[in-house]
């Protein structure tokens, strides 16, 4: 009789100790036992394991590359062929459930009654495909850009946003990222489109953008500096900065010009803030000047008189002798006070 009681005993307690040995998922213990004796009893049936995760080779997906079927021939060969979905993108994941499992096993003829689950609920299945990563197509872009343009004078080149992953089936054959200028780039942002060849044909692609800053000098006026001051190293110092457009190629600093206007302490000396030294006049009207005219073995000079004042450079009339009926002529006025005809 004790020896009865402690079977009973030992049965309830291993019937009670079963669902935490299975880590702690329910499990219905009735169901799962005489379902099993039903199994190998009649051979009859089938078990199914679903793991979390699977990939697979093709685009559809049928029940026999999704789960581990085990039980009668005929139904686990029935059972392996039906389809329970198709990929339509690259990169796709479908999540399977046994619900819908069972919904199509039914569709087939299969009772549900016959079918055990083990393993997971859900089941997420992918396909097996090459994957080009974004950061792929942003190395083979800055690449590129490097060779376009001045690495001397550009100090940042930054990466606007991210690129998705580029997703291939598998055994796609031989494929190449091939970059080239996008014609809507700017000085500022520069834009490279990285093709996606494969096999020689183009198969789409990204465009990768990138935010260009450029060393650039600027005059900055140490002290105030009013209007009709020349500017110079005492006044005026020059400075490096990041900016987002590259320097002027004819940029020169302002040293030996003059300030248009009053220019305040840290301003910046623009272009258009400051002028040439305005030449002196070195010539005046009346005057007699030195009309010279020089030829290749030749030099002729006369004299002749100034009809306006004259500064380096600038065009005047002169008359050609005394007489006020002379010939007048037009010649430009030389540094050293000769003027040259103009023909």
């Amino acid at each position: 009789m004790k020896l009865k009681i402690s079977i009973v005993f030992l049965f309830v307690l291993l019937i009670w100790a079963i669902p935490y040995c299975c880590g702690g998922e329910n499990v219905d213990i009735d169901v799962e036992l005489s379902d099993s004796r039903s199994l190998e009893s009649n051979g009859k049936g089938l078990r199914i394991y679903l793991p979390r995760e699977v990939q697979v080779n093709d685009d559809s997906i049928e029940l026999v590359s999704v789960g581990i079927i085990r039980g009668d021939k005929a139904l686990v060969s029935k059972a392996g062929s039906i389809g329970l979905g198709k990929f339509v993108i690259t990169g796709q994941q479908i999540i399977i459930d046994r619900m819908t499992i069972l919904s199509r096993m039914a569709s087939a003829g299969i009772n549900s009654r016959e079918v055990i689950f083990t393993g997971t609920e859900k089941v997420k299945v992918r396909r097996d495909e090459e994957v080009i990563s974004g950061e792929r197509f942003s190395e083979v872009a800055r690449s590129f850009l490097m060779t376009q343009i001045d690495t001397a004078s550009v100090v940042q080149i930054n990466l606007i946003g991210k690129q998705k992953d580029w997703i291939l089936p598998k055994g796609t054959g031989e494929v190449k990222l091939v970059p080239k200028m996008n014609r809507y780039s700017t000085k500022s942002k520069a834009k490279v489109w990285v093709s996606v060849m494969q096999e020689g044909t183009k198969i789409g692609g990204y465009e990768v953008a990138f935010n260009l800053k450029y060393k650039c000098r600027k005059a900055v006026a140490l002290v105030d500096i009013r209007a009709g001051i020349m500017i110079s190293s005492d006044n005026v110092k020059i400075v490096t900065e990041e900016a987002s457009l590259p320097e002027s190629s004819d940029w020169s600093a302002p040293y030996g010009l003059v300030a248009k206007r009053d220019i305040r302490k840290g301003d910046t000396v623009h272009t258009n803030s400051v002028d040439p030294v305005e030449p002196t006049i070195i010539i005046k009207r009346k005057q007699m000047v030195v009309v010279k005219i020089e030829m290749p073995g030749l030099t002729v000079s006369s004299l002749g008189e100034a009809l306006s004042d004259g500064k380096v450079g600038e065009y005047i009339k002169v008359r050609m002798g005394m007489n006020r009926n002379a010939r007048q002529i037009v010649a430009q006025v030389k540094p050293d006070g000769i003027v040259v005809p103009v023909y």
